[in-house]
């Protein structure tokens, strides 16, 4: 028997922060210390306002607006959907792993599931990461929730910071989705069984994103109906459950495929557009006729650099690890307010698009073509296109692709800026310790479909907490994991068939879009605006970077970046693209004690 509950969103507590979306205390466990450390934890749950959803002799689970159900042995948090088709079976019982592999195969969404059967708990994120979960233990007692929770400080609870780890994340930022910086905290991998027995943890990999690679093809005009059909089930899922969307609208493509996937959901949702008025960064006149076409309301902020203020990042509440995305207080705070006007339940935007859709203009869809169609491929048209896409000549296409049919082409991997970071991060750095675990023993698998998936890996930063998502959820649909399998599953020479970025996405969605958007050759361009914000906040940057504990620990390196914030060589040279994020960690560090 199913039952739910969803508690009504409240205001933030005598803590100094707003409380989790939801925790779990679980005593692991029989003695007094935990038995003691349990009764803490409770009471201060209680004090908080969550409410209690599952209660048990040594286990609680409550929430402040996360919906909560619980059916044979599982207690699902979250947004959990059921699949289009097929028998929808009952889940096996007993075995958290079989219950859990069914799970990831017959439902979707944004959750963690608890598993009560078997010898101790046994936990697992969403797989593709919607739902940010963490773990740790105090006394015997296991605590789990979205983020950790300020007050545990106030526990007595020695939590410390990784050095080691923050380097390698400072490296490489995405890194904090999956490996934690704090001693004794566990950050669970998305589509992973986290299973707690008497000597520690196992993990269980039940969901991984290279089981769905395929790189055969197949007609081009079944794939647009099952792309197009894939996207309006899982926009319209999120549009049932939150029927008073806010759209950010950017005039870019993504947005726009969600828009008119909530538009066949029979929704109009308000909307913003977030102009940055600087060369290249003014999308109006690509969202007003989208708009219109839709008959939704539109609000324009014409952003201005000197708004930002990067101080504010240093206040933000602390948590688990640095603030990785949502950079901008300007953004953030304007959204955040429309949405809030607005009535709106949900916050939507067309992020992961560039992954799922296959955006980058990567040699590596030459080398998978090469692979399927043989010496077909080599008189292919899409060569040409490709070496105008990649500013490459016809012969360097072409050699990609010899050598990916003789040899192989080596594993790539996507590496962040470092030329700031100090000694302290780049004398320690491991490369295996910066790969995603969805990353490993990719070999086989084509070129372009390595890239695909790291930079859909990459996208679970856009899952960490951020200030627009306090008051309403935050939901990137396209990153929905029946659409993420989908497009895994679609070659990459067909995602990106020609000239065209996200081609097979334009062709599947051409006849609900302008014709203006979908010639678009170019996305929008903010690195003069964020350039410019820099430079209107350099005192602050100095002052805070540079007289800052990084600077201090050789995480940063002072002499390279005080040249870097230089006024007059950021005319000529741009190397303060990572700053605000090195503020972000700042402030994140200094927060630690």
């Amino acid at each position: 028997m199913m039952k739910s509950a969803t508690a009504a969103a409240f205001p933030r507590s005598s803590f100094g922060a707003a409380p989790p979306a939801w925790i779990l205390i679980r005593r692991l466990e029989d003695h007094d210390a935990a038995r003691r450390r349990e009764a803490a934890l409770r009471l201060i749950v209680r004090e908080a306002g969550l409410a209690e959803q599952v209660a048990q002799d040594g286990l609680l689970i409550a929430s402040s607006h996360e919906r909560v159900s619980v059916a044979d042995d599982v207690v699902l948090i979250g947004d959990v959907f059921g699949r289009r088709g097929g028998v929808d079976m009952s889940p096996p019982r007993g075995d958290p792993a079989d219950h859990a592999a069914w799970l990831v195969e017959n439902r979707w969404g944004r959750y963690a599931a608890v598993f009560l059967g078997g010898t101790g708990p046994s936990l697992m994120r969403d797989p593709m990461g919607m739902m940010p979960l963490h773990g740790l233990e105090i006394d015997g007692v296991l605590v789990a929730a979205p983020d950790v929770p300020p007050w545990l400080r106030t526990m007595g609870t020695a939590l410390r910071v990784d050095q080691t780890a923050l380097a390698h994340a400072l490296a490489h930022p995405p890194l904090l989705t999956w490996a934690p910086v704090l001693t004794g905290v566990r950050t669970l991998t998305p589509g992973v069984l986290h299973s707690r027995h008497a000597k520690g943890w196992n993990e269980t990999v039940i969901w991984h994103p290279a089981r769905f690679v395929s790189n055969a093809g197949e007609d081009a005009e079944t794939l647009k109906r099952r792309l197009a059909d894939r996207v309006d089930m899982c926009v319209a899922a999120w549009a049932a459950r939150y029927p008073a969307p806010h759209l950010e609208l950017s005039g870019g493509l993504d947005s726009a495929i969600v828009l008119s996937s909530l538009a066949r959901a029979g929704l109009t949702p308000s909307a913003t557009n977030f102009t940055t008025g600087y060369e290249g960064g003014d999308e109006r006149r690509f969202a007003r006729p989208l708009a219109e076409r839709y008959g939704i309301r539109l609000q324009a902020h014409d952003a201005r650099a000197a708004a930002i203020d990067y101080a504010r990042l240093a206040g933000d509440v602390p948590g688990a690890a640095p603030q990785l995305h949502g950079l901008d207080p300007v953004h953030e705070q304007v959204i955040a307010d429309h949405a809030g006007a607005a009535g709106a339940s949900a916050i939507l935007t067309g992020q992961g698009g560039d992954a799922v859709f296959f955006q980058m203009p990567s040699l590596g869809i030459a080398a998978d073509l090469a692979v399927a169609n043989g010496l077909a491929a080599f008189r292919d048209p899409l060569v040409l296109d490709l070496a105008a896409r990649t500013a490459r000549s016809a012969g360097r296409v072409l050699g990609v692709m010899l050598r990916e049919r003789l040899i192989g082409t080596p594993v790539g991997r996507d590496t962040f800026d470092r030329r700031l970071l100090g000694s302290a991060v780049l004398d320690v750095l491991e490369p295996e310790r910066l790969r995603h675990p969805w990353l490993a023993g990719l070999g086989a698998l084509p070129p372009g479909k390595r890239v695909q998936l790291e930079a859909i890996a990459n996208c679970q930063l856009f899952f960490t907490p951020v200030r627009r998502g306090i008051d309403r959820p935050l939901i990137h649909p396209l990153l929905s994991q029946p659409i993420v399998e989908l497009c895994l599953s679609i070659p990459t020479w067909q995602l990106a068939p020609d000239i065209r970025d996200r081609g097979l996405a334009r062709d599947a969605f051409r006849a609900r879009l302008p014709e203006a958007l979908l010639a678009r050759r170019r996305k929008g361009e903010a690195s003069t605006y964020y350039n410019r914000a820099i430079a209107e906040n350099l005192p602050f940057l100095r002052d805070y970077l540079l007289g800052g504990r990084l600077a201090e620990m050789g995480l940063l390196d002072k002499t390279r970046l005080e040249t870097a914030l230089d006024a007059d060589r950021m005319m000529h040279v741009d190397e303060t693209r990572p700053v605000p994020l090195y503020v972000s960690f700042e402030a994140w560090l200094r927060r630690q004690g």
